[in-house]
């Protein structure tokens, strides 16, 4: 689950940049994927507007879908290469077994033409 969502929030950076003629996503801190009742936290940027709802998924809109996806968090981060190449890093956290893990993917794009190179880590 936590790589289909660092995919998500890549593949939502790589769209921006299409659409922006290669502006630089926006970087985000870790933050939610779904609206919590509980938490003043703004959902992430990169799932506000998952499957339509806006400002983010809360529980009496899909409850299978936000309950899968609460205990997640996002962070995505982007810095120039060059002038026409940039890196895109999606970090996705969440708990298992009372221990936090943290995987990222990250990706090389290109300005001019948004081709990507893929890569991902998964680190304890």
């Amino acid at each position: 689950m936590a790589t289909l969502m660092a995919q998500h929030a890549l593949e939502k950076a790589i769209a921006f940049n299409q659409a922006r003629q290669g502006a630089l996503p926006p970087m985000t801190e870790e933050e939610p994927l779904v609206q919590a009742p509980d938490s003043p936290r703004q959902v992430s940027w990169y799932f506000n507007d998952l499957a339509g709802f806006l400002p983010g998924i809360e529980e009496t809109d899909q409850p299978e879908l936000y309950w899968a996806m609460k205990p997640f968090t996002c962070e995505v981060k982007n810095y120039f290469i060059d002038q026409r190449l940039y890196k895109i890093i999606a970090y996705v956290s969440y708990d298992e077994g009372g221990r936090k893990n943290r995987l990222f993917l990250e990706r090389l794009v290109s300005g001019n033409n948004a081709e990507a190179l893929a890569s991902g880590v998964e680190t304890p």
